[in-house]
């Protein structure tokens, strides 16, 4: 008989101690053939279909070879069900279906989705990369074949347990290095291998387990990964290997860990790593439990000469498996019957802190304590890295959540739809940044990202909703608003004036796009105000004071001088913060009078599905039709409005 070694430090809870325990009365699993140890595991789960989950197994060809699929889905769904796309540990030797079988059934059962198993072929049989690839095909099978099985793929959930954890982060890396049609929503990953080529402490401290020893360990690792220099790869060992750029783009992430388990150190550098990324990562530790100890679901039938108990393991294995399949209701768009607003936590899984921060920032990629250079502000590079991080990052999934929540357009009131509850609580240090980044999505991501029919999306609803989120956070008191000056000098660590300067055009944004004058004096005033500061601050005049009224009268002032762009006052070698500012504040200026004449912004007409008035079709021949929807597109808005619908957005 061999026992583990369990040092008297190593705290286990009753139930896990007398697992291991049992666990240990039988020779090391790397004493024995592949094929015996994957027998000892199967006869350990002892696995048998519920009833209230149906299973269907497939076939998907890969690279000329049939690798089994298993899904399963609750028996009495109906309709598309959301994906879980699950990858299974066992060192890539064990694992299979039946192994896993009580876990998947509970994702099933716990989040109502379909969980996808694609039953890869186990090491030493076949050995990296031929595995990823197996498992990669099958996902995008899957992707481009979601209406085939009822799933819902546009986005779907990622999880894996142990080595399943480490082929989930490979899968990921795989779908952003090959541009896979869909996009992953949440990572789940249960005590995973993060680091092939490298120990952690803990392999120290659990070198003789309880459970999983060090020797079991190095048994499976070179099963799979027989070239050591295969083993210094992003894939196969990403906490030391992986780009910080590829690792920084990965979507949130839950990183369980093991209380006694020697891959604690690397699944937690790995979640922590993610977390300096900027990557909304979570690690939560299951104290008293060993590796495997979500998967584990034992033979109710007590083994003979041990003190194994399985029932009070079932029992506890059902708490810790809630916990965890609780992370992928965040994420699940669908899992409620209904668009009702009241309920937002998908949501709040979409508008995230890190994209939001990642928006923001992209706005103006430049240092924040520094002096800005307006001429490098004003580039058209800088307007070029907004798009692209607009169309990298999760923004377009975080604008069709939005559209979700009204699929006739209607927008929310206040009171259905608080976004001030997507951000941190205005006192905090946090605040500016984040509902900075929240109302650049609104306002500009939407421009940057929605084309063609789905302009209507950008103009009517996101648009309006921009300006909801500006009501409010100008309802706050003074101290609070995120636009003022000591916000971005105290909370955001001692942001330069120019820098400050530089944002707060978008702030006034929401309310000089909207087509009421009562927004548009706000407009105002919030451009008189930046116009102050910055006199007060260079001891200067806004030489354009001397022409506002007449350009506040002149409707065709904006779209003839937007399009130039501010001057440089004479002798200036390069653009200036107060000519910069200036010219901007007498462009916010220059929306007015368009408003007070035509009392809307007749270059949306088509956007909005409206017919234009011969004043409005004069005035915008004048303009050269600057902004316009297309006639094409105008007139599929037309008929929409005609039947009193929209197109969904992202249906093209």
């Amino acid at each position: 008989m061999q026992h583990f070694v369990i040092m008297a430090d190593t705290y286990l809870d009753p139930i896990n101690r007398k697992f291991a325990d049992a666990a240990a009365e039988g020779p090391p699993l790397y004493t024995k053939t592949f094929q015996e140890a994957r027998d000892i595991l199967e006869g350990i789960q002892d696995y048998k279909t519920a009833a209230d989950i149906k299973t269907e197994e497939i076939k998907v060809t890969v690279k000329g070879e049939d690798v089994t699929t298993v899904i399963f889905r609750p028996a009495g769904a109906q309709g598309t069900l959301n994906m879980i796309f699950y990858t299974h540990g066992g060192g890539w030797i064990l694992g299979s279906p039946t192994a896993h079988g009580a876990l998947m059934e509970d994702f099933a059962r716990q989040t109502g989705a379909a969980v996808v198993f694609p039953y890869y072929t186990p090491a030493p049989e076949a050995q990296y990369p031929v595995q990823f690839e197996q498992v990669y095909g099958v996902l995008q099978h899957f992707v481009t074949n979601g209406d085939k099985y009822n799933l819902k793929v546009d986005r779907f959930g990622l999880a894996g347990d142990s080595v399943g954890g480490h082929m989930a982060i490979a899968m990921t890396q795989l779908a952003h290095s090959r541009d896979l049609p869909s996009i992953i929503g949440q990572i789940v990953l249960l005590y995973p291998v993060t680091d092939t080529h490298s120990k952690s402490e803990t392999y120290k401290i659990y070198k003789d387990g309880p459970y999983l020893s060090e020797k079991t360990m190095d048994w499976m690792i070179p099963a799979f990964l027989p070239n050591e220099e295969d083993r210094k790869l992003a894939l196969t060992s990403p906490l030391q290997f992986a780009p910080d750029e590829v690792l920084a783009k990965f979507p949130p992430t839950t990183v369980f860990v093991s209380g006694a388990d020697p891959l604690i150190g690397e699944g937690e550098a790995f979640g922590h790593r993610l977390q300096q990324l900027g990557v909304d990562a979570a690690v939560l530790k299951a104290d008293g439990q060993v590796h495997d100890f979500a998967m584990l679901a034992p033979n109710i039938t007590e083994p003979p000469d041990t003190t194994f108990t399985p029932p009070q393991v079932i029992s506890a294995y059902i708490l810790k498996i809630s916990t965890i399949t609780s992370q992928f209701t965040l994420f699940l768009p669908g899992k409620q019957t209904s668009c009702e607003m009241e309920d937002h936590s998908n949501l709040r899984s979409l508008i995230t802190p890190s994209l939001l921060k990642q928006i923001a920032e992209a706005y103006l990629p430049l240092p924040k304590t520094e002096p800005v250079d307006f001429s490098e502000a004003q580039s058209p590079d800088f307007a070029a890295n907004f798009a692209e991080v607009c169309k990298t990052s999760t923004a377009r999934d975080a604008l069709l959540g939005l559209s979700r929540l009204s699929p006739d357009g209607t927008l929310p009131s206040n009171e259905d739809l608080d976004l001030m509850s997507f951000l941190p609580p205005p006192a905090s240090p946090e605040f500016p940044l984040q509902c900075f980044g929240l109302q650049l999505l609104l306002d500009q991501a939407s421009r940057v990202l929605l084309e063609g029919i789905d302009g209507r999306w950008q103009v009517a609803y996101f648009g309006p909703l921009a300006r909801l989120l500006a009501g409010q956070w100008r309802a706050l008191p003074e101290a609070q608003q995120p636009y003022k000056r000591h916000r971005w000098n105290d909370d955001v660590g001692a942001t330069s004036f120019s820098y400050w300067v530089a944002l707060q055009v978008m702030w006034a944004a929401p309310f000089l796009h909207a087509e009421d004058l009562e927004s548009q004096q706000i407009g105002l005033d919030l451009s008189e105000e930046l116009r102050q500061a910055v006199e007060a601050h260079t001891n200067t005049r806004d030489p354009y004071r001397a022409t506002r009224d007449a350009t506040l009268k002149d409707d065709l002032f904006f779209l003839r001088e937007v399009v130039k762009g501010p001057p440089k006052a004479a002798g200036e070698p390069s653009l200036s913060m107060t000519s910069w500012t200036f010219w901007w504040c007498i462009i916010l200026d220059s929306h007015w009078p368009i408003i007070e004449r035509f009392g809307r912004y007749p270059y949306r007409n088509g956007h909005f599905g409206r017919e234009s008035t011969e004043a409005e079709k004069k005035w915008l021949d004048d303009i050269g039709h600057f902004s316009e929807a297309s006639p094409e597109i105008a007139q599929r808005i037309r008929e929409d409005v005609e039947k009193g619908r929209w197109t969904p957005l992202g249906e093209e």
